[in-house]
């Protein structure tokens, strides 16, 4: 059995506030600068892109450590979007009394020329929370979940996405820092 594949060049979310967390100033622009999906999306290729130089050096070393457990901290979180889901599932029945339909769809763009494995995981990390925000509100529609479980599911999965863009935001930073304190 072959899986269905596409490919994407945009995502496309149904959420505003999950919208906000990929790009922060997607609806109004903001001077505050905010750690979102698109900046964690942007530091993460930096790291990526140290840790696949040919040369061997202690930075380069450290680059794909830091890589590496980038990509534990979205693996992580994909198992726990996807558990969620999983438990949801439990939790509703294949009636559907209510056909329904997302609204509002939000197209945020990303940088295909910057898409690497880690970054990848990023994309699939929104689309995945994307998708059980959707699951979520079908059956809030349909009745399965009240609008207070629904809620309390959604945040849930918005405070460990956050959660997880700051632990990566951290890496990042440290990376960095340790990098240039190796220059001087």
């Amino acid at each position: 059995m072959t899986k269905k594949t596409h490919i994407i060049n945009e995502i496309i979310l149904h959420n505003k506030r999950l919208t906000t967390i990929w790009q922060h100033d997607y609806f109004k622009s903001k001077a505050i600068k905010h750690i979102d999906g698109l900046f964690a999306f942007n530091n993460i290729f930096s790291v990526y892109a140290y840790s696949t130089r040919k040369e061997t050096s202690v930075t380069v070393a450290f680059a794909r450590k830091a890589s590496e457990k980038i990509s534990n901290e979205l693996a992580e979180l994909r198992l726990f979007v996807r558990a969620k889901s999983q438990e949801l599932n439990t939790l509703t029945d294949d009636i559907e009394l209510l056909p329904f339909t997302p609204s509002n769809p939000h197209t945020v763009a990303f940088d295909r020329e910057k898409l690497t494995p880690p970054n990848a995981a990023l994309v699939k990390v929104f689309v995945a929370i994307d998708n059980y925000i959707v699951e979520l509100n079908k059956a809030r529609f349909n009745g399965d979940i009240s609008p207070n479980e629904c809620e309390a599911y959604r945040n849930h999965a918005f405070k460990q996405l956050n959660i997880k863009l700051n632990d990566i935001h951290k890496i990042c930073i440290n990376f960095h820092q340790i990098r240039k304190e190796q220059l001087q």
